[in-house]
């Protein structure tokens, strides 16, 4: 039978087309078996860990998305399931948080027997603590010599800092007031309005254009990463996360703390011998 040009053109097609079904038909049924032995995991159905962290703001510690306490978080999710939801307010606020089970993690907090009645603590602490006594730049009375703290007011975070403030007052005979805040801000602010002598504070602190310097070093002390004590998942994770970094980088921890503790800036403003000195002369 011989076909006309159209007739051969309509044939051609009517074969295109059956074997485009065919081919359809062919890589549904790979994809049905395939998709049989493998399921797909839709993208918000992640197995991803959900924790609560609760982020306080502290220059040095914690500041937006930067700080010492900031980039140890982001490291220990390199070794976790992690997923954080990040619960902001002040370290008072936060605490009594954790204390509730509100949030599952809480960064800077000192190990104290007591505490381990309500709050968990992994076997490594997460750094140490350099503490120092700040007083207001105009306060002449108050020197680098110990003695200058006697019959005087010490503003303190309550916890650990209470704890190593006592300790230095005791090894030097000193009899000071210890007047406890919950909140950084508010101690700041006690400090620059007088109610106040001296604050003791972590040597990662720079409190610029507030007329604040440090005075004398006060002493040092492990903090770690707490936990709620109603997530011993959380707890198990921790620990196996600071076991392979300390076995990757057995550095890590006094490399956060170069990074970040020697950008701290002490004295912002001139001490009054260096005042009286630039008093008496107009050129270096």
């Amino acid at each position: 039978m011989i076909l006309c040009g159209g007739c051969r053109k309509l044939r051609f097609k009517w074969y295109l087309s059956c074997r485009s079904i065919s081919i359809v038909i062919c890589l549904v049924a790979v994809l049905a078996g395939f998709f049989g032995i493998y399921k797909i995991v839709p993208a918000e159905a992640s197995d991803e860990k959900i924790v609560r962290v609760g982020y306080f703001e502290e220059d040095g510690f914690q500041s937006g998305s930067s700080g010492y306490g900031y980039d140890y978080l982001q490291h220990l999710k390199l070794f976790t399931d992690w997923k954080y939801e990040y619960v902001y307010g002040s370290f008072g606020d936060l605490y009594d948080k954790l204390l509730k089970g509100e949030i599952d993690l809480l960064g800077a907090l000192a190990y104290r027997p007591e505490r381990t009645a309500v709050i968990s603590f992994p076997d490594a602490p997460m750094g140490a603590s350099q503490y120092l006594f700040f007083k207001s730049s105009s306060n002449d009375y108050i020197t680098s010599d110990p003695a200058s703290l006697n019959g005087k007011r010490v503003g303190s975070i309550t916890g650990a800092q209470v704890k190593v403030a006592e300790k230095f007052l005791s090894t030097h005979n000193i009899q000071a007031e210890i007047i406890q805040y919950d909140d950084m801000k508010d101690r700041n602010e006690a400090l620059k309005n007088g109610y106040i002598d001296v604050m003791i504070a972590e040597g990662y602190n720079y409190f610029r254009d507030m007329g604040i310097d440090v005075c004398m070093e006060v002493g040092t002390s492990d903090f770690y990463m707490a936990v709620n004590k109603q997530r011993p998942d959380i707890l198990d994770d921790i620990n196996r996360a600071q076991t392979r970094i300390n076995q990757e980088n057995p550095h890590y921890i006094s490399e956060l703390s170069d990074r970040w503790y020697k950008r701290a800036v002490y004295a912002t403003s001139l001490s009054a011998t260096e005042r009286k000195w630039l008093s008496e002369h107009d050129t270096f």
